[in-house]
């Protein structure tokens, strides 16, 4: 049984993005939880896209991590063309807010990224002078969700 009544969530977007071999990416995990949808749907959806092998390969990296009770769980990292390719179908309001935030995080992170290994700019420095080079976003984005009711 579903408790109907909205449980807020604050997402940061900026913790859902991190760099790995030079990449910005996220996770199948992640993305699930800032657009309020059972992981089980996301993995689904990534392993239905409808586009090359060469783009999936690129973009959606098979990974495991343990669960609450330490089994093993399929997920995927995605990269950021992976994830506007995953979301682009995605609709509604709600939705729309959390891509847009999403993809101002993932071109903050960028920019820290750049400035800091080409410039020698710290990374929480380099955010704050290219801000203003950046398209205005919220940092954050309000979700409200259903959370299962536990009674």
């Amino acid at each position: 049984m579903l408790n109907h009544s909205p449980n807020p969530l604050v997402i940061t977007p900026e913790q859902f993005v991190f760099a790995q071999n030079n990449q910005l990416k996220t996770t199948s995990l992640k993305v699930s939880e800032a657009f309020g949808k059972l992981h089980k749907d996301i993995l689904r959806k990534i392993e239905t896209l409808e586009c090359s092998n060469d783009f999936n390969e690129r973009n959606f990296t098979p990974v495991e991590y343990s669960d609450a009770k330490g089994e093993k769980r399929s997920a995927y990292e995605i990269t950021k063309d992976g994830f506007m390719f995953l979301v682009m179908g995605f609709t509604g309001k709600k939705a729309a807010a959390v891509k847009e935030a999403y993809i101002a995080a993932f071109n903050r992170r960028g920019v820290a990224i750049f400035a800091k290994a080409f410039m020698g700019i710290p990374a929480q420095q380099a955010a704050k002078t290219t801000r203003p080079l950046m398209p205005a976003a919220a940092p954050a984005v309000l979700v409200t969700r259903s959370l299962p009711n536990k009674g």
